[in-house]
């Protein structure tokens, strides 16, 4: 499950729990859809963990990003269902390798 920072001062949740800036929060929790709340700025996606990512979810530009920020070559792929099809080959080469590390955000 997805997992999100809040960025407001205060944040209505589920069962009438409003949470404050920073605190942790899973997708369940949350009243209404993800995706819009992170474009209106109230919350941010934290790193997905690569067992808990769901690729399927994402759009496929955040798909692209994703496959970047973990050094994925998905230069000329046009689907969502082949970025994703590089992205699990890439992983399962790391695996064989031993080094999973995922990111989901640039660092600075």
């Amino acid at each position: 499950m997805s997992k999100f920072k809040v960025l407001t001062i205060g944040h209505q949740l589920r069962n009438k729990i409003v949470a404050g800036y920073g605190t942790e929060v899973d997708e369940s929790q949350l009243m209404g859809n993800a995706d819009a709340l992170v474009k209106a700025g109230f919350i941010e996606a934290l790193e997905l963990d690569s067992n808990d990512a769901d690729l399927d979810k994402l759009g496929f530009k955040e798909l692209v990003s994703f496959a970047k920020l973990n050094e994925v070559n998905v230069d000329g792929l046009k689907s969502k269902s082949a970025v994703i099809a590089a992205i699990d080959a890439h992983l399962n080469e790391l695996e064989v390798a031993g080094a999973v590390v995922v990111e989901t955000k640039e660092t600075e």
